[in-house]
């Protein structure tokens, strides 16, 4: 059976911190996305799915070299 959870509990518990995680950084996302989607290129089944991730691990490389640059 699944439980209903009112998005007012949602908020109240959200903003007195109970049980969320902290926030990650800009970097941090942006290197697991890079790690992502070189793993997806590598995985990927068509040369197109490859070609396209690793053009997605190249924009996030990019972003993440110039937060990085700061």
């Amino acid at each position: 059976m699944h439980r209903v959870i009112s998005m007012t509990w949602f908020v109240d518990n959200r903003i007195a911190g109970i049980g969320i995680a902290p926030m990650e950084s800009d970097i941090r996302f942006y290197a697991r996305r890079v790690a992502q989607e070189r793993i997806a290129a590598k995985n990927a089944v068509t040369a197109e799915a490859r070609a396209r991730r690793l053009e997605l691990a190249e924009k996030f490389q990019e972003k993440l070299t110039q937060l990085e640059a700061c």
